[in-house]
């Protein structure tokens, strides 16, 4: 599983990148989920903008672990 984090503001992505690193290492999916950088997703007016095969969603820090549970999590063969 890949997904792709918009590049916007350099706080907001660190952020959103530490707290989704955190969560891929605590649920040991180093082997099974790929974090890229990318320009554009074409969504710039919102918050973070993740791709996830294909569909682009808006994270913020206060909501990736939300996002991690419901849209990575959910994907994946544990």
């Amino acid at each position: 599983l890949a997904f792709v984090l918009e590049r916007e503001t350099k706080q907001l992505i660190a952020t959103a990148a530490l707290v989704t690193e955190d969560l891929i290492n605590h649920n040991r999916l180093k082997e099974k989920v790929e974090i890229k950088g990318a320009f554009c997703l074409g969504n710039c007016t919102q918050a973070v903008s993740v791709n996830v095969n294909e569909v682009t969603y808006s994270v913020a820090p206060d909501t990736v672990q939300d996002f991690f549970t419901k849209e990575i999590l959910t994907q994946i063969e544990l």
